[in-house]
């Protein structure tokens, strides 16, 4: 059932669109949840699988005792199922957030909304250094909505007289990866490019290509328990747009101040309880170098999530998750912020 499985990133995205904001505001925060869930979506493909492996032979049970001392045992080769070249994936999520625009002080409370649909091509894998190269490609389209449950028009905050619903977004996410997996070890490159739609102007507020490394091991603690320890690197390639209609003097604004390579680790804790029931408690450190702003700015990230997971079958799960996610930075001109996220979540996901 788990080869099915595909988890989503829960994204606290923030798209400022007000024509007063700090240089710092004008870029969405650093996706890093999208990084963890990555690592995440790996620990469940790497579950034991409770079926037979492809392939492999069966003994068949004799027909009349003493065949087997006639004939000697006799096996039936299970046949290998046909690859599954698509993937599609429909994601509800609904979550509280303690602090929408990552900010240190006057935190915006409020819910989100955020509706995934994702089409993926996995091609046929192959074999390489031992291992099995698993390429794939697809299209990851997001709706983020702002304070359905507790507000659509509450002001962003005391000082900024400006609904919450001004904050929702879209975001359009092409992608392409490269996974290898040799036993308990695994290792992978991918690239991405991510814009954010702003649904209040209808313009893009930032972009972003993104190309990626990880490696990894598995370890077993038994047939229901495993840790994944996984470290990523990646550099962004961003270009941040300022709202329509607001004009600043040349050299005032940097469309490339979102420019960085981050360096992840991940540590991802998964047990099964049952053939439906999934555990999964997870930490990331992040590091992020910024290589284009006017000071130099490195950010540091604590993020911490549990996940509880039900799997009706390998199409329809239900879960309960939490996150809490901590920042320093080493720029003053940047808010050190913490945010506590809670909510529920439904997936759709088919393979044919």
């Amino acid at each position: 059932m788990h080869s099915a499985i595909v988890r989503l990133a829960l994204v606290s995205g923030f798209c400022v669109l007000l024509p007063g904001v700090s240089r710092a505001q004008l870029i969405p925060p650093g996706t890093i949840e999208t990084d963890t869930a990555d690592s995440a979506n790996r620990a469940l493909e790497l579950l034991p699988q409770r079926e037979k492996k492809e392939g492999t032979p069966k003994q068949v049970p004799a027909l009349y005792e003493g065949e087997l001392e006639d004939a000697g045992p006799q096996y039936l080769l299970l046949s290998r199922p046909p690859h599954q070249w698509f993937q599609l994936l429909l994601d509800y999520q609904l979550y509280a957030t303690s602090n929408a625009g990552l900010t240190e002080h006057d935190r915006l409370a409020t819910d989100i909304m955020v509706f995934t649909a994702q089409g993926a091509v996995n091609v046929k894998p192959v074999l390489f250094a031992g291992g099995q190269l698993k390429p794939s490609f697809g299209l990851r389209y997001q709706v983020f909505a702002y304070g359905l449950l507790s507000g659509r028009h509450r002001s962003l905050s005391s000082t900024v007289d400006q609904p919450v619903k001004d904050l929702d977004f879209q975001t359009v996410t092409p992608y392409v990866q490269l996974e290898w997996q040799r036993d308990a070890w695994i290792a992978g490159v991918a690239g991405r490019f991510a814009a954010y739609l702003s649904e209040q102007t209808d313009s893009t507020t930032y972009q972003e290509w993104v190309p990626s490394v990880h490696a990894g091991r598995v370890f077993s603690l038994g047939p229901t328990r495993q840790i994944l320890v996984d470290l990523d690197a990646g550099y962004r390639f961003s270009r941040s747009f300022l709202p329509p209609g607001l004009v600043l003097p040349p050299g005032w604004f940097n469309d490339a101040q979102g420019d960085r390579y981050d360096l992840g680790l991940n540590i991802v804790y998964t047990q099964t309880f049952g053939r439906n029931w999934i555990l999964q408690p997870s930490y990331r450190f992040q590091f992020s170098d910024y290589t284009r702003t006017d000071n130099s700015r490195h950010d540091y990230y604590h993020i911490l999530g549990l996940t509880l997971a039900y799997y009706f079958n390998e199409y329809v799960s239900l879960r309960l998750f939490g996150s809490a996610e901590f920042r320093d930075s080493t720029d003053d001109t940047i808010p050190d912020y913490k945010n506590l996220n809670g909510g529920v979540a439904g997936s759709l996901s088919v393979r044919f």
